[in-house]
């Protein structure tokens, strides 16, 4: 899996978009009842990289592909 808590990252550009992107992941996991600690690392996962951003947000959606190609195939491993 390409992101994990164990995934270095690369030096952070800007740190103006990292708390949006952390809530924008997190209050949906925890409203929908996902596990805690994954919506957590999901959303540490998704803050750290687009902190890596130049700028204050991605100029693509394909930014967020990986995450979500990632995550649905955890949860079909978790069926």
């Amino acid at each position: 899996m390409p992101f994990s808590r164990n995934s270095p990252l690369p030096t952070a550009l800007v740190m103006l978009s990292a708390g949006d992107a952390f809530a924008a992941v997190f209050l949906p996991g925890l409203t929908q009842g996902s596990p805690v600690e994954q919506t957590l690392e999901r959303a540490h996962c998704v803050a750290g990289k687009i902190s890596c951003v130049r700028g204050t947000i991605p100029d693509s959606s394909d930014f967020y592909r990986p995450f979500i190609t990632a995550w649905h195939s955890a949860e079909g491993q978790a069926a």
